[in-house]
């Protein structure tokens, strides 16, 4: 499923016009993105729990140069599906 397929979707079963469909998906994700950002953390019940989490400094590189690469620390987005989905998708 795309962006796309949110707006469409949404737009069917609300009865909404596409163009508000839209608008909305995209003030969704863009308070997601935002929260995010600041470190916030997002709980969408029977959905989800997305997080940053910083990364631990490490070493990287490749096999065929032979060249390695201190990474600094950053930070990864974590997410965990809630059991329901992840049972549904397996």
């Amino acid at each position: 499923m795309i962006k796309l397929d949110i707006i469409n979707r949404l737009a069917e079963e609300t009865g909404i016009p596409k163009l508000k469909a839209e608008q909305a998906v995209d003030a969704l994700f863009h308070s997601m993105k935002e929260a995010l950002a600041r470190g916030d953390r997002i709980e969408l019940r029977g959905f989800g729990v997305f997080i940053v989490k910083p990364r631990k400094r490490g070493v990287a590189g490749t096999l065929h140069f032979d060249v390695r690469v201190v990474v600094n620390v950053n930070c990864a987005e974590w997410r965990w599906l809630a059991e329901l989905l992840s049972e549904h998708l397996l």
